[in-house]
C-alpha cells in the first residue's frame, strides 16, 4: 500500500513538473491548478483497486501532458496551420473542457484574419482531432468583444474572496436554468438582466464568503453539456481613495507600504487630499472678479466654480476654464439627456438635484433594491458618487451649492461600489436602463497602485460591448472614465482595461494652474482632460455633498470625468444623433492644446492632431464641442483590420538591448475591413520578462508617430509578463495605417548587475477607423485657434488695472492687443508687466 502511495507521489510531482513546461501562462497555470485538485482528491485513497486505477490514470496523463507540451509548442499562433474550415469549439464562447477529475482537454486559440473572418481552431489531446462547430463571424470575434485571453489578468482569486454566487450562461431559457440548478443543488436567482441566457445561481450551504475556490462545484457546472459557460463571483473589493490622511506628491517608504494581502480593490478615482484649515490659501475667489460672471447665477458656490467661467485675475495665469457660458447662451442646458452616476450612491434627495433626480434609472446593486441612497456613517465615506452627480446636475439659480455643467440633465445614480464588486455587479450597472440613459459616468476602477494589470471580465466586456451596440437606440451609450490616480506611484493606464477600452472615453485632469497634476497618470488611452485639484495649494471642485450640504474640496480624475460628461450632455442636447464614435471624435478634434502648451512632450500626428500622454487631445472646450455637435455628419461605418506579426517569433531581448516585432500592413484594401482612417490602436501581445515594470513599450506607426503603449512602473515586480494583453493607443487618430508598424520592447532600468531575458511571444495588431474619409475632415484640417486663450472681455482690463495703485502705471490691453494680435492673454500680460517694471526703474 506504501509503495502504491509513494508511485502515486512521485507521478504527480512528474505531472507538475510537466505542467511548468507550457509556453502559454494561461495553460500552465490551468494545468497545475488541476493536477494539484486532482491530488487533493485522491490523496486519501486506501482502496487498492482504486489505487492501482489511479496509477494507470496517472501515467496516462502524464502521456497527455507531455503530449500536450509539444502540441503547445507547435500550436503557437504564428505557426499554426489552420485548416480549410475553420472551427470553434462551443460557440459562442471558447471552453477548457474537463472529462475526469485529472485529465485536462485543452483548446489551442489561433485568431488571424482570413476571408474576412477571425478563425479559431480546437484541439482535443485525447485524440489530436479537431472538434468540429461553429464558425465565428467578425460580431462574435474575440477582438470584436475584447475577449482575450488575460483581460482579466492578474491570478487576483489567490487572494479574492470568493462568493456563493455563480454566473452560468445556459441555453433553452429560465426552465433549462432551473432545471439545472435543482439537479445540482443550486438557488437560481433569476436571469442577470440585459444577459439573455446568463443566470445567477447561489449555492446557499456553500460560504457567503471564502478564500478558496470552489473549483469542484464550478468543474460540476462546466462539465454539464447544457453549459456554455459558469464561473463563480468573486469580490472586488473597492478602497476609497479620498479619505486618507494627506501625503506628499512624492513616494515615501511609508506610503508605499506593500498591499499584496489585501482583497482585490476598486478605487474611486478622487485624490487623497484632505482639508487642513490651518492653511491660508489665495483663491481666485477671493480676489475680484469680472461683474458679468457674478451675476449670472445667484449659487452660493458660482464665485468658487472658477472652471466654470473665466474668472482670471492673476496675471500670469493662462485662461483656464470649461468655456460652458457661450453653450448656455445658446441655450443648451441638458434637457432630455439623461446621465447615470455608476458609485457608492446617490442621495436624489439633495436639495440642489432633487429636481433633476431620475428615480426610475436609479438602483442598488449591493443590496438589489431601487433605493441607490448612500449609506450613511461617520465622516464622507460614501460622498463619491453623490459629488460626482452633483458636478453633473446642480441646478441652477436656486442659492443651493453651485452650479451643475449640464444643470437641467436627468440624473440617476448605481449604488455599485458599497459592496461586493464582482463581474456581475458591474456588468448589471454599465446596463441598467439602458433603454433610456445616454451617459454612463464611472470615476472608478482597478487598484492605481503601479503594479496592478487588470481589465474586465467577460460579463464587463460583453456589458460595454452591448452598450455601445445597442443603447441610445443603436447610437451607443457613452461610457466616461476617470483615467486614474496612480501617478504618485508611477502607475501607468494602460494597465487598466477598464479605461484602455475602445468603449470608454479615459478623462485626465488638469490643476487650475494648466499644469498636470502630481496624481496623474500618464498613458496613451487618454482623450482628454477637464479640472480638477493639482498642487495642496490649488483650488478643488465645488458640488454637493450628503446631509443635503456643500463641499469646495472634491477632487482627483473621478471629479474630472464627470465634467466631462456634463459637457457631452449638452453636446447631445444640441444634437441627440451623434454616436458613441462621434462623441470620441469630437473630442479628438475640438479639445484645446494652447492653454496647456507650456507642459512637455506635446506631439503632432501625421493627421495634424496634437496629443500628449498627459493630456490626450487636450482640454475640453464645451462651446467648440457643442458647436462642431450642432452640424455634425456622422463618421462612416467602423472597420477593424487585424495584421499578426511579421518577425520571427519569439522575438528575444535583454535588460541590455531591446527586442523589437514589426508589422506589415495594407489596412486590409481591398476587403470589407479597409482601414484609411484610424481610430483606435490595439496592439495585443505576449510577453515574458521577471521584472514586468522594468519594461518601457513604444508602438511606432508608419508615419513615424511614435507612441509609448506603457511607461515602465518601478512598483511592478511582477514576474507573469503580459498575456494577451491589448495596449491601447488613440495617439494616431486620423492617420493612414499602411505601411510598417514596428513594437519596441526595452527594460529602461538603470540598475543592470544581473543579465535579464525575456521574449515578445506573440504579438498582433488591431486597427480601428474607417475606409472611407469622415465628413468633418473633408472640408478642413485640424487648426489650433490660440483665440480661446487671449483675453476674452474687458472687463479683466479693468480688474488688472485696479491692481495697479497708481493710475499712471496703468496700461490698456486693448492698445497692446491691437499692437499685437497674435499674442496670448499669458502674452500681453508678460508685455504689460516688462513695461510696467520699465516705468519703476526710471
Amino acid at each position: 500500500m506504501a509503495a502504491k502511495k509513494m508511485e502515486i507521489l512521485r507521478l504527480y510531482k512528474q505531472l507538475l513538473r510537466e505542467s511548468t513546461k507550457f509556453s502559454s501562462y494561461n495553460f500552465r497555470e490551468y494545468a497545475l491548478m488541476r493536477v494539484k485538485d486532482a491530488f487533493r482528491e485522491n490523496k486519501n485513497l486506501t482502496d487498492p483497486a482504486a489505487l492501482d486505477k489511479q496509477i494507470k490514470e496517472g501515467y496516462k496523463n502524464l502521456a497527455i501532458i507531455k503530449r500536450q507540451v509539444v502540441i503547445g509548442h507547435m500550436f503557437e499562433p504564428q505557426r499554426l496551420v489552420i485548416e480549410k474550415q475553420p472551427f470553434i469549439c462551443q460557440h459562442p464562447s471558447i471552453q477548457i473542457r474537463v472529462w475526469s477529475v485529472s485529465i485536462i482537454v485543452w483548446v489551442v486559440i489561433e485568431i488571424q484574419q482570413a476571408s474576412h473572418q477571425f478563425r479559431i481552431s480546437c484541439v482535443d489531446p485525447r485524440n489530436g482531432s479537431l472538434n468540429i462547430g461553429d464558425e465565428l463571424t467578425d460580431d462574435q470575434s474575440l477582438l470584436g468583444d475584447h475577449g482575450h485571453i488575460g483581460n482579466d489578468h492578474e491570478d487576483f482569486t489567490a487572494t479574492a474572496p470568493f462568493t456563493n454566487e455563480w454566473v452560468v450562461e445556459i441555453k433553452g431559457g429560465a426552465d433549462a436554468a432551473a432545471r439545472l440548478a435543482e439537479e445540482m443543488g443550486f438557488e437560481i436567482h433569476g436571469e442577470v438582466p440585459n444577459f439573455r441566457d446568463f443566470y445567477r445561481l447561489h449555492k446557499s450551504d456553500h460560504p457567503r464568503r471564502q478564500r478558496a475556490h470552489a473549483s469542484h462545484l464550478s468543474r460540476q457546472l462546466t462539465d454539464d453539456v447544457r453549459v456554455l459557460w459558469a464561473e463563480q463571483q468573486f469580490a472586488k473589493r473597492r478602497q476609497k481613495r479620498g479619505y486618507v490622511p494627506d501625503y506628499p506628491p512624492f513616494e515615501t517608504e511609508e506610503s508605499t507600504t506593500s498591499q499584496d494581502n489585501r482583497p482585490l480593490i476598486r478605487v474611486k478615482r478622487e485624490s487623497s487630499e484632505s482639508d487642513d484649515v490651518t492653511l491660508i490659501r489665495k483663491k481666485r475667489s477671493d480676489m475680484e472678479m469680472p461683474s458679468k460672471s457674478r451675476r449670472l447665477f445667484n449659487d452660493e458656490l458660482w464665485d468658487n466654480q472658477w472652471y466654470m467661467h473665466d474668472t482670471r485675475t492673476i496675471a500670469s495665469l493662462p485662461r483656464l476654464d470649461l468655456n460652458v457660458l457661450p453653450v448656455y447662451d445658446m441655450g443648451y442646458t441638458g434637457r432630455g439627456v439623461t446621465v447615470l452616476v455608476l458609485d457608492d450612491g446617490i442621495e436624489g434627495s439633495h436639495t440642489d438635484i432633487r429636481n433633476n433626480y431620475n428615480a426610475k434609472i436609479s438602483y442598488d446593486m449591493n443590496d438589489d433594491d431601487r433605493d441607490p441612497t448612500p449609506r450613511y456613517g461617520k465622516g464622507a465615506v460614501n460622498s463619491h458618487g453623490t459629488r460626482c452627480a452633483g458636478e453633473i446636475a446642480m441646478e441652477a439659480n436656486n442659492k443651493k451649492c453651485g452650479v451643475g455643467v449640464a444643470f437641467n440633465v436627468n440624473i440617476g445614480g448605481v449604488r455599485m461600489l458599497d459592496g461586493a464588486v464582482s463581474d456581475r455587479v458591474e456588468a448589471s450597472s454599465l446596463l441598467y436602463a439602458l433603454e433610456i440613459v445616454d451617459i454612463y459616468s464611472a470615476s472608478w476602477g482597478p487598484s492605481d497602485d503601479g503594479k496592478t494589470v487588470e481589465g474586465p471580465g467577460r460579463l464587463v466586456r460583453q456589458a460595454l460591448l452591448q452598450g455601445v451596440t445597442e443603447g441610445r437606440k443603436g447610437k451607443g451609450a457613452i461610457y466616461i472614465w476617470a483615467a486614474g490616480n496612480g501617478g504618485r506611484v508611477h502607475d501607468n493606464c494602460n494597465c487598466d482595461g477598464y479605461v484602455s477600452s475602445i468603449y470608454t472615453l479615459s478623462i485626465g485632469s488638469v490643476s487650475e494652474q494648466g499644469d498636470f497634476p502630481w496624481y496623474g497618470e500618464q498613458c496613451a488611452s487618454t482623450m482628454a482632460v477637464t479640472y480638477s485639484s493639482g498642487a495642496y495649494t490649488d483650488q478643488k471642485i465645488a458640488t454637493i455633498d450628503l446631509n443635503d450640504t456643500c463641499t469646495m474640496d472634491h477632487t482627483g480624475t473621478s471629479a474630472a470625468a464627470p465634467l466631462a460628461s456634463g459637457i457631452i450632455a449638452l453636446a447631445l442636447e444640441a444634437n441627440p444623433n451623434l454616436t458613441w464614435r462621434d462623441v470620441q471624435h469630437l473630442v479628438a478634434w475640438t479639445s484645446e492644446y494652447k492653454p496647456l502648451e507650456d507642459n512637455i512632450e506635446w506631439q503632432e500626428n501625421a493627421a495634424g492632431i496634437r496629443f500628449n500622454s498627459r493630456f490626450g487631445f487636450g482640454m475640453m472646450n464645451a462651446a467648440k464641442y457643442v458647436l462642431a455637435a450642432m452640424n455634425w455628419t456622422s463618421v462612416p461605418g467602423k472597420s477593424i483590420c487585424t495584421t499578426v506579426s511579421d518577425s520571427n517569433l519569439p522575438v528575444l531581448f535583454t535588460n541590455r538591448e531591446w527586442g523589437a516585432v514589426t508589422f506589415e500592413s495594407d489596412g486590409c484594401a481591398g476587403t470589407l475591413n479597409e482601414v484609411n482612417y484610424l481610430e483606435h490602436v490595439e496592439v495585443i501581445v505576449n510577453i515574458e520578462y521577471p521584472v514586468r515594470g522594468q519594461l518601457e513599450i513604444d508602438l511606432i506607426s508608419p508615419s513615424g508617430t511614435r507612441t509609448q503603449v506603457l511607461k515602465p512602473r518601478s512598483k511592478d515586480q511582477s514576474k507573469l509578463g503580459f498575456v494577451n494583453w491589448p495596449f491601447m493607443s488613440v495617439h494616431t487618430w486620423g492617420e493612414n495605417p499602411k505601411g510598417q508598424w514596428k513594437l519596441i520592447a526595452t527594460d529602461v532600468s538603470s540598475q543592470k548587475p544581473n543579465l535579464l531575458s525575456g521574449r515578445i511571444v506573440n504579438a498582433t495588431l488591431v486597427l480601428h477607423g474607417t475606409s472611407a474619409m469622415p465628413e468633418y475632415r473633408k472640408h478642413a484640417t485640424r487648426i489650433y485657434d490660440d483665440a480661446f486663450n487671449q483675453l476674452s472681455s474687458r472687463s479683466h482690463e479693468a480688474t488688472i488695472n485696479n491692481e495697479l495703485d497708481d493710475e499712471d502705471q496703468r496700461l490698456d490691453i486693448s492698445q497692446l492687443r491691437s499692437e499685437n494680435p497674435n499674442l496670448s492673454w499669458k502674452d500681453l500680460i508678460g508685455v504689460k508687466l516688462a513695461r510696467h517694471s520699465s516705468a519703476n526703474a526710471n
